[in-house]
């Protein structure tokens, strides 16, 4: 688990003080953005409700602060992802494979997004597949963060399940005290992002390791994995033996009656 994580204790009446004072000096529409960002932080960040909670849904509301935390997830996420860079100590066979997998995931998903939104993201002929990438899922996380834009609401069902499943494994990286139930429940909420990511797939399962791969990477692999209809395996490798298998979407998705 991140280094970073900490224990947050609820605090309702401090809470309540603190959204209560940064709402008193705000117009409508912008206390309305403030509530769903405190809301938002709850749901899909984990946090419960504290004087923290309301410092963070506030910063969040500044100019240019989603855009910032959108440059650096691309950065620090998506972007190891899709160049497959593997380091000496993960250069087994295996390792190789999963990351050869996430490389394709991501470029799938990129190219989809591209031909989706064909007359309003259309690449520049001079453009490197590197720069296009970048482009496309800087998009995407963008569109993710606000879904309640109308160029989000005309998108099919399946692209608003994936912008659903995008949001969550961004927003998780805010969760301040991300133990092993924290990261079952984000599997979880982005194993079945919506019916359309819950269709039981016969396809072999894309298989995650932890270590080889972030916590962070890991939740939005899978989130890529559904994305195509397949299911994926989280695993951590043992010292010796078999992995050990910490999360599977199939069992997710079996548990819904589907």
């Amino acid at each position: 688990m991140p280094e970073n994580s900490r224990l947050v204790e609820a605090d309702y009446h401090a809470h309540k003080e603190a959204l209560d004072s940064a709402l008193h000096t705000l117009r409508a529409a912008e206390a309305s953005r403030l509530r769903h960002m405190d809301a938002t932080l709850e749901t899909e960040a984990l946090w419960p409700p504290c004087r923290a909670r309301v410092a963070l849904a506030e910063k969040l509301q500044k100019p240019r602060a989603i855009q910032r935390r959108c440059q650096r997830y691309l950065l620090e996420v998506i972007i190891p992802l899709a160049e497959g860079v593997c380091s000496k100590h993960w250069a087994d066979d295996p390792s190789k494979e999963a990351l050869r997998q996430a490389r394709d995931l991501v470029s799938a998903c990129s190219s989809a997004w591209l031909e989706a939104m064909s007359r309003k993201l259309s690449p520049e002929a001079h453009v490197g597949e590197a720069s296009v990438t970048r482009r496309a899922w800087l998009h995407m996380l963008h569109r993710s963060g606000n879904p309640r834009h109308k160029e989000v609401l005309q998108l099919p069902e399946k692209w608003q399940s994936w912008l659903a499943s995008l949001r969550q494994a961004h927003l998780a990286r805010l969760c301040p005290s991300l133990d092993m139930d924290a990261l079952q429940r984000f599997l979880q909420t982005i194993s079945l992002a919506s019916p359309v990511m819950q269709e039981v797939s016969t396809a072999p399962p894309v298989i995650v390791p932890l270590g080889l791969f972030t916590v962070w990477q890991a939740l939005v692999l899978v989130a890529l994995a559904r994305r195509e209809g397949r299911h994926a395996l989280v695993v951590r490798r043992q010292a010796a033996g078999t992995p050990q298998v910490l999360f599977r979407t199939s069992s997710a998705v079996l548990s819904t009656g589907q």
